[in-house]
């Protein structure tokens, strides 16, 4: 039986006295992490807090600066502030400081996500109007279009042309119909993007936008390669 010298007893208690000091450092450093992680925490919600007000801040002057706008004096009667068209392919005649007009404005800017993300959080409340509901869901089909995810805004369009059929919206129909062809010519199914412009004629203010596009589709049919016979 090995019998502990009174060297190894020493070295013993240098041993249980170093694992005794790790054992407090640790938990002293553990203690402050704890008030770091809090503090950090905190700090991150008045970021965020702060971030918040800086967008309602600069939404509400986008949309001051649109209101005061002064309207063209030339050529064609121009549509009024409160219907315009954004990026020629959506009329806007959402009413200042709304969901949708903020929506716009984040779009305006080129804040695409963010104009998405305030879409998506509006068409989950379920107290909508329908007529709100159709819009906001075609206001974020144009988003996604205009960033390049066609699939997405189409599918949006199909949900909001299936509502204004079910509530015999007929302006929403011819409307859906109008962005139901901006998403198939993009998709380059130019016979289907006809079809459904044909379906939007009538629609209130889409008159001219709805021969520019005719005529665009027209163009890509005119150099389609022809079938062999």
């Amino acid at each position: 039986m090995a019998y502990l010298t009174d060297y190894d007893l020493t070295e013993l208690r240098e041993i249980r006295k170093l694992t005794t000091q790790l054992v407090t450092e640790r938990d002293v450093l553990r203690t402050e992490l704890t008030y770091t992680k809090q503090a950090v925490a905190e700090l991150t919600t008045q970021v965020e807090y702060y971030d918040d007000e800086l967008n309602n801040c600069q939404m509400a002057l986008q949309i001051a600066i649109h209101q005061l706008a002064p309207p063209l004096t030339i050529g064609p009667k121009p549509v009024t502030p409160a219907r315009r068209w954004i990026k020629d392919t959506w009329l806007s005649n959402s009413d200042a400081g709304t969901e949708l007009a903020k929506a716009e404005v984040l779009w305006i800017a080129s804040e695409y996500q963010r104009a998405i993300n305030s879409l998506s959080l509006l068409l989950k409340k379920s107290d909508l109007t329908s007529a709100v509901r159709i819009d906001a869901k075609l206001l974020l089909s144009s988003i996604q279009r205009d960033c390049d995810r066609p699939c997405e805004a189409l599918i949006q369009v199909e949900e909001a042309l299936n509502i204004a059929t079910r509530r015999k919206e007929h302006q929403l129909v011819g409307k859906a119909q109008f962005h139901r062809a901006l998403c198939l010519f993009e998709a380059d199914k130019f016979g289907d993007a006809a079809w459904c412009v044909g379906l939007a004629a009538g629609t209130d203010q889409h008159a001219n936008k709805i021969t520019e596009l005719k005529q665009k589709i027209q163009d890509k049919i005119d150099i389609l390669p022809t079938k062999p016979q």
